[in-house]
């Protein structure tokens, strides 16, 4: 087997083509995942992937409700604010374990995943008395506040490690103001998740 490549599946199935498709976009990124470079990932023919999924885009679609899959639901505990903390910093954990979820070109259509997703980050919403259209909205903005600052946090660290490669240091870069930055932008963003809850009009 060619290292850094997993093995091909006694069978294909559509749980482990997207497990395969995102251990390719964690060692690559999510433009090199195409049906041809998975089929040699996995030793298969691409023909033999479109059996499982009609094109990239559902391809894609089934790497996100994957990933998704990998968080731990969140119980409300009554504080919305605690309780969303605690779904935004779930969601700064796949980023952080899939950089390319907020690097890469999403498709336009969606599996179920996200709609779980969004479904229990409404549930945590429960004692706020905004109507259920402004809490969409609300929770839409908070995923995409998260992707931005897993974008730009991602393009500090390839800066600073092209900075360290040029300098002729030793070691990696320092991310010990990692976790911080994440707090702070959490903070941030529950605080616009809350502006959007009570504004009269959206």
């Amino acid at each position: 087997m060619t290292e850094g490549k997993v093995g091909r599946p006694a069978r294909l199935d559509r749980v482990g083509i997207a497990r395969a498709a995102i251990a390719l976009a964690d060692r690559t990124s999510l433009p090199q995942v195409t049906m041809r470079a998975l089929a040699a990932e996995i030793g298969s023919a691409p023909a033999a992937l479109y059996r499982h999924v009609d094109d990239r885009d559902g391809l894609v679609a089934l790497m996100i409700d994957e990933v998704l899959a990998e968080r731990t639901a969140v119980e409300a505990k009554g504080s919305w604010r605690a309780d969303l903390s605690i779904f935004a910093a779930g969601i700064f954990a796949l980023h952080s374990a899939h950089p390319w979820l907020s690097t890469g070109v999403l498709p336009e259509t969606m599996g179920p995943g996200i709609g779980e997703v969004m479904d229990e980050a409404i549930g945590l919403l429960a004692s706020h008395p905004a109507p259920e259209g402004r809490k969409y909205s609300a929770i839409a903005v908070l995923l995409e506040l998260v992707a931005g600052h897993a974008r730009a946090a991602a393009r500090l660290e390839e800066s600073a490690a092209v900075i360290v490669e040029d300098a002729g240091w030793s070691g990696s870069v320092d991310e010990a103001g990692h976790g911080a930055d994440e707090d702070y932008a959490t903070a941030v963003i529950i605080a616009a998740v809350g502006g959007i809850l009570n504004s009269e009009d959206l």
